[in-house]
């Protein structure tokens, strides 16, 4: 049916992982809040009401990117594989006749690839709902793109971890994954350098259902879930380094 993601055979699918309510009551109380400020300031001429809506607009862009960050996000489980990523618009556009793409897309885009990763290739799998535990995750890859600077680890969609409840680890052997597309253009980053799109060992990605998902996972014996990482144990966002 169009407009719905088709995944005969799914024993699970959320096509809209990332939207959770808290991040779009966010991001909505952020728009009021600064639209509301500045009209305000303007009809009453009240200066104090300047900050208020600077504060408030530097929330409305940090969680206006969050949103179209996560928008394009799913999880599809089926008996043989995991997918994430963006399935609906893989969908849309080969309902268009653009799929595959001609050119590889920016490595900006790649919330909106298809990352496939067949259940012999999982090596670990944590179903997380600790907030503390979320943001070891997220400093980790932070950490290691600060500390290359040029590489930008593919699957791992940290970004869109802001404000979610739960989250899916994928610990898998890159050698037997895919990517829909294969590859990414480069992008500049800062000073001049070049990043570049670099198979990880370990995906990220958000879900806002995670009893549902749990209860799918359980349904596959070969993929035991985890609740938490192993203390102490680094995450590796590539093989190379």
């Amino acid at each position: 049916m169009s407009g719905q993601l088709r995944s005969e055979g799914a024993i699970y699918r959320d096509e809209r992982c990332g939207i959770g309510r808290p991040l779009v009551v966010g991001t909505v109380a952020s728009w009021v809040v600064m639209i509301g400020s500045f009209v305000a300031m303007g009809l009453m001429n009240l200066a104090g009401l300047g900050l208020i809506g600077a504060i408030a607009c530097v929330y409305t862009i940090v969680l206006s990117a969050c949103v179209l960050c996560a928008a394009p996000l799913g999880i599809c489980l089926y008996g043989d594989k995991i997918q994430i990523g963006g399935m609906r618009t893989r969908q849309r556009l080969q309902e268009q006749g653009k799929w595959p793409p001609r050119e590889p897309p920016p490595l900006g885009s790649q919330n909106k690839a298809v990352f496939t990763c067949p259940l012999d290739g999982v090596r670990g799998l944590y179903l997380i709902t600790s907030h503390r535990e979320i943001r070891r995750v997220r400093k980790a890859h932070r950490r290691f793109t600060n500390r290359t600077e040029t590489m930008s680890p593919l699957g791992a969609f940290c970004q869109a971890t802001y404000f979610a409840k739960a989250i899916l680890v994928i610990i898998n052997d890159p050698r037997l994954t895919e990517s829909e597309p294969a590859e990414f253009r480069t992008m500049r980053g800062r000073y001049g350098t070049t990043w570049r799109g670099v198979a990880s060992p370990t995906w990220v990605v958000p879900t806002r259902h995670p009893g549902a998902l749990r209860a799918a996972l359980s349904q596959v014996p070969t993929l035991p879930v985890q609740d938490s990482l192993p203390p102490g144990t680094p995450l590796q966002f590539t093989t190379g380094r």
